[in-house]
């Protein structure tokens, strides 16, 4: 059953993985991984290439069903859900290479993050949706606010990253998986799109930082 946007994003953000496997045929990439990380914790998964990292965000956001084990978000198994309705519970993921709707604007995909994923209808435009005073607060935190009506085609790919970083953050996730978000970026596009976290991870319960390895 899919959550209306008012009952979204209550306050936790309690990760639980159990015992979680993953295989490609003949290849292991995961083998019983367990881990959880708690509301207010911050986990940065350090790994060579190929070790498993984004399989391991892939597991847990939904884009792959485990071989075997579960996973758990403020006591709710999400293991069988899909992608958008790990969304609508709270769940916020960005991607090595972004997920944009290129052939859209800015505006439009700024849009996307407000409800259920599903595009405005011709009866209510993307623009209209715009008038959300807190949409346009995210859009001008990540200098976006006058890009409005440029296809993300157009985008350079520091400015793609603002904006797959500023869907995420509107939508106030308990959980957020950012996978690699600064590759690829200049100096002057990491700190736009780093400077909004401060507020976002100063409204968060506590303070732990931990570092982990997971993967074969």
């Amino acid at each position: 059953m899919a959550l209306r946007p008012e009952e979204q994003y209550t306050e936790g953000g309690h990760l639980e993985v159990s015992g979680l496997k993953k295989a490609f045929k003949s290849a292991r990439v995961l083998e019983n991984v367990n881990f959880e990380v708690k509301p207010g914790e911050r986990h940065g998964m350090i790994g060579v290439n190929g070790a498993g990292k984004s399989t391991l965000f892939n597991l847990i956001a939904g884009d792959l069903k485990p071989d075997e084990g579960s996973v758990h978000l403020d006591g709710e198994e999400l293991t069988h859900l899909s992608v958008q309705d790990r969304v609508l519970r709270g769940l916020g993921r960005t991607y090595q290479v972004s997920s944009l709707a290129k052939p859209l604007t800015v505006g439009a995909n700024l849009v996307l993050s407000l409800g259920d994923g599903r595009l405005p209808s011709m009866l209510q435009p993307w623009h209209r949706a715009l008038d959300n005073q807190a949409l346009m607060e995210s859009a001008k935190q990540f200098e976006l606010d006058e890009w409005l009506d440029e296809t993300v085609d157009n985008l350079s790919h520091g400015m793609q990253r603002q904006l797959e970083l500023a869907m995420v953050l509107h939508r106030k996730p308990r959980l957020l998986l950012l996978d690699e978000p600064a590759a690829g970026l200049s100096l002057e596009s990491v700190i736009v799109c780093l400077r909004p976290f401060a507020n976002f991870l100063g409204n968060q319960p506590s303070d732990h930082r931990t570092r982990r390895r997971y993967g074969p």
